[in-house]
């Protein structure tokens, strides 16, 4: 099944662009993951919330976005059997991508002048030190 709202043919808008290098990403990412790679689960998860936005601006339903996930994960990069994942772990996988994919879409941050301050680089939460009871 072919991404929603995204051509093969290499035009497009650059959102479209957008989303197929985005998908270029998680079939990488996905390949590191089969050979058993260090820090592949956190690529992919990485690529993975990068072609969720990118799906998102194309204008995809989250169900077409949830949909072209699972596709893409349950679909092998590797022919090389030494380097696939077992049925089970596979199917792991795919659950665990839809559940990414699901927390990204959903997620929608204000703009940074709307809120009158930048959202920090490093996305950490900010919470004021509690107050001390000195009597």
């Amino acid at each position: 099944m072919p991404d929603p709202s995204v051509s093969n043919d290499g035009g497009g808008s650059p959102t479209q662009r957008a989303a197929i290098g985005a998908r270029d990403g998680v079939v990488r990412a996905l390949e590191r993951v089969e050979r058993g790679e260090r820090n592949g689960l956190d690529r992919l998860r990485a690529a993975l919330c990068t072609y969720v936005r990118a799906l998102r601006d194309t204008g995809a339903s989250s169900d077409e976005v949830v949909q072209a996930v699972r596709v893409l994960v349950s679909t092998p990069v590797s022919s090389d059997a030494r380097f696939g994942l077992l049925h089970p772990a596979r199917v792991a996988l795919v659950e665990l991508s839809v559940h990414w994919c699901t927390e990204e879409y959903a997620n929608q941050r204000p703009a940074a002048s709307s809120l009158g301050e930048p959202i920090p680089s490093d996305n950490a939460l900010r919470f004021p030190a509690p107050p001390t009871d000195r009597t």
